[in-house]
């Protein structure tokens, strides 16, 4: 089955309920394949240890103990502040309306802490953390040569209120276990051969539960030379409706080159509200750049829709 003929609605989906499949509806998921197609807008890197003494350089993400508990300010205001330290350092985690903290992290425990600290009042401190214990005592000498709990990347989506990122993760990941293996390919399977492109259930689950970074750049090139082919489809049926012919091969080179890479502008993304390259996050553009596409392209895909050689260009616009 193709992905878009998956029409369940994600209501069937288990801990998904009304209320839930309301907040789903306000980012534009209704059905399976619209949750499938609702793709990351970046990925949280966490299969590499970052130690505290490397916070200027990236989020953390370390083993450490926790060395002491701490409060400041007064009422409704009290705060409470986790001393930590890891084999590089001294850092403080400011759990604001996170009281429930000084059970969960007690003093002496071995924790699995992630998040982006700086330095504020002469202390390095992280008020965006994520901790997690990870054993009631002992040495990091103990965890030295193991890797860090919950090292691997995870996708960040565009939220709505009432959804974190942890509630699409969890439907996703239901999603693709009952959905993800049934889905089809949507290009000739010459054309994937030829391109060396990846299957399209594989570049669902890829896109979504990478194992590595290096894993995105053939998914997202696989799914966005799809999105062009059918855009080039579209736009030769178009022309044979109207003019009784096809572009020519200059007019192929217009449509399909939206500059060098030629990924047209236009092409639409469901879920996300613009093209692969039309997407508002300059993270992901720079951190996987515009994979390189060949300029044929859409000559590629009209020729296995038509099986004829494309016409000389005519110049005049469309009709309709």
């Amino acid at each position: 089955m193709k992905l878009r003929e998956i029409e369940t609605p994600i209501s069937t989906l288990s801990g998904i309920g009304p209320a839930k499949a309301r907040l789903f509806a306000n980012l534009g998921i209704y059905t399976i394949a619209d949750l499938l197609s609702y793709y990351p807008k970046d990925w949280d890197d966490r299969t590499q240890p970052v130690p505290l003494s490397q916070f200027r350089e990236r989020r953390v993400h370390t083993i450490a103990t926790v060395t002491g508990h701490s409060w400041f300010g007064y009422g409704k205001m009290k705060t409470l502040k986790i001393s930590i330290a890891d084999s590089t350092g001294r850092g403080e985690l400011v759990a604001f309306n996170r009281p429930f903290l000084e059970k969960s992290l007690p003093v002496g425990s071995i924790i699995a802490v992630t998040g982006q600290f700086s330095l504020r009042y002469n202390q390095l401190q992280s008020s965006s953390f994520e901790a997690e214990k990870i054993a009631e005592g002992g040495s990091l000498q103990d965890w030295k040569d193991k890797p860090v709990p919950g090292s691997q990347v995870l996708p960040i989506y565009g939220l709505t209120a009432g959804l974190s990122n942890g509630h699409l993760r969890q439907a996703i990941k239901r999603a693709l276990q009952e959905y993800g293996r049934g889905i089809e390919d949507e290009l000739p399977p010459e054309v994937m051969e030829k391109r060396g492109l990846m299957g399209k259930a594989r570049a669902i689950a890829v896109m979504h539960q990478p194992r590595q970074l290096s894993d995105l750049v053939e998914a997202r090139r696989s799914l966005i030379y799809e999105e062009l082919y059918h855009f080039q489809l579209a736009i030769g049926g178009r022309a044979l409706l109207h003019k009784g012919r096809l572009p020519g091969p200059a007019a192929q080179g217009t449509a399909a080159g939206a500059g060098a890479s030629g990924i047209p502008g236009g092409c639409l993304w469901p879920g996300t509200g613009g093209g692969l390259f039309g997407k508002p996050f300059p993270t992901t553009r720079k951190a996987f750049g515009r994979p390189p596409l060949p300029a044929d392209t859409g000559a590629e895909a009209l020729h296995h829709r038509h099986e004829s050689r494309p016409g000389p260009l005519r110049k005049e616009p469309l009709q309709g």
